[in-house]
């Protein structure tokens, strides 16, 4: 504030507006939402009066991000295309954003568009800790959390490693490429590469790393590393931030995020705080237009009241879940069919059916079905 003060006494537009923009970036990140839409814009005034179109671009994007924060898509996306169509449609924080937008909306094919956009503007670039590298290291994995397609992600983790490694990175790049590792552990399910992630954003808790709560962020990492309890505290923390900031979108996603987890460890009460956090997860996207997500919700709430009917008596040791991988298994679904269906990935549909097989002592898939069906698991 100190700054913006300074500036304006001395009649320093420029200097004005570059304040108005830090002071927006740091509400955000702290979820002050109504403080940080009041300084992007009147760092935006500021902006188009100097004419600087480097800080007009960013600046552009600090209220891009705001109003996308608040889940006001067509706020968000006017001031998006007014970036890309007269200031520059070459810089990455613009199409990253508006590549999580298009996908998080259902439009595949344009967010496509906007991912190989800044595809071809890394590698164009020479490899550094740059802003050219580490936004496409976090926008692949974070649009995958909506399409379900890990493609890319060598081209992602690539990126992300050369900006952590280097030891010129400035911070704020080094968060970046952390947090699409952290988003490719998790849908890889790979528990060593989430650990390592989660020990260096531990320090980070409590803030936003762009759209992505890092609270959130932690609770994934802990699901991947089998530290369900961990999880469940690091997604209450992320329920209150983005409830308290008004941040919709990111608070549908913790919803979602938070009852899978609670199905999957499906202890006493569980179920019943999944379907009300499902409920409300439902509520927000509905009402958001985020489609994907919305039919990830579904999904889910399916599988939480298929949770609440009786079961049989399990024998050899499996479990609920593996009884509902081994009733898909006898439906005739693939692992890729099965992973879609209970919202897992392929790694853990691969482990529950190896596990399955021990279980019930099968050589194959048909055997372990013939063991289903003798045990009354499947009709």
């Amino acid at each position: 504030m100190a700054a913006i003060e300074i500036a304006r006494r001395i009649d320093a537009p420029q200097d004005e507006a570059i304040a108005h923009y830090s002071a927006a970036n740091f509400m955000l990140m702290r979820g002050d939402s109504a403080g940080s839409r009041l300084h992007a814009a009147a760092g935006l005034v500021l902006a188009e009066k100097v004419r600087d179109r480097s800080w007009l671009s960013r600046i552009l994007w600090a209220n891009e991000t705001v109003f996308f924060l608040q889940g006001d898509w067509e706020a968000a996306r006017d001031f998006n295309d007014r970036a890309l169509l007269t200031v520059s449609s070459r810089d990455p924080r613009t199409l990253f954003l508006r590549a999580t937008l298009e996908f998080g909306l259902g439009d595949f094919e344009s967010g496509e568009v906007y991912i190989e956009k800044l595809v071809d503007l890394m590698e164009i670039t020479s490899p550094g800790p740059d802003i050219e590298h580490a936004i496409p290291a976090l926008t692949i994995p974070a649009v995958a959390r909506t399409t379900g397609s890990l493609e890319r992600f060598d081209v992602a983790e690539n990126a992300a490693r050369i900006v952590v490694s280097s030891p010129s990175a400035t911070p704020l790049m080094v968060l970046l490429s952390r947090a699409g590792l952290a988003l490719m552990a998790v849908q890889q399910n790979d528990a060593a590469a989430a650990g390592e992630q989660y020990a260096a954003l531990q320090s980070r808790k409590g803030v936003m790393i762009w759209l992505i709560s890092v609270d959130r962020l932690l609770g994934l990492l802990a699901c991947a590393m089998g530290d369900l309890d961990s999880a469940m505290a690091h997604f209450e923390d992320a329920h209150a931030f983005c409830r308290n900031a008004g941040y919709r979108p990111e608070l549908a996603w913790t919803c979602s995020d938070h009852a899978e987890a609670l199905l999957h460890r499906n202890e006493t009460g569980d179920r019943t705080k999944a379907v009300s956090l499902l409920d409300e997860a439902l509520s927000l996207t509905e009402a958001l237009r985020m489609e994907p997500l919305t039919e990830r919700v579904t999904r889910l709430r399916k599988l939480g009241d298929a949770a609440s009917r009786p079961t049989p008596s399990l024998p050899d040791g499996i479990t609920q879940r593996k009884l509902e991988v081994l009733c898909l298994i006898a439906a005739g679904s693939s692992n890729p069919m099965i992973a879609e269906e209970l919202v897992i990935s392929i790694n853990t549909v691969e482990r529950h059916v190896s596990n399955i097989l021990r279980k019930s002592r099968s050589a194959n898939r048909a055997e372990s079905v013939a063991y289903a069906a003798r045990h009354g698991l499947i009709s």
